[in-house]
């Protein structure tokens, strides 16, 4: 699908953070035992070099200078 668009898919686990927006989700967030904040150990990525089969790759640089559709300056 992608090979033709020049394109590449990456999976990857990120950083994530769940922030409460008021005090009642302040207090569900509460309930739950308290887990530790990723470090850059914890992340993976990987690539897909064929259909349905990824192989792990190393951290890929995020060049946000490179778009040329749907650029969005946030």
């Amino acid at each position: 699908f992608c090979e033709y668009k020049g394109m590449e898919k990456i999976n990857g686990l990120m950083f994530r953070y769940i922030l409460p927006l008021n005090k009642t989700a302040n207090k569900v967030l509460g309930q739950y035992d308290s887990l530790p904040y990723p470090k850059d150990g914890d992340l993976k990525f990987s690539k897909r070099v064929e259909k349905g089969k990824f192989v792990d790759i190393a951290t890929p640089s995020f060049d946000m200078d490179v778009f040329t559709h749907n650029f969005q300056k946030y």
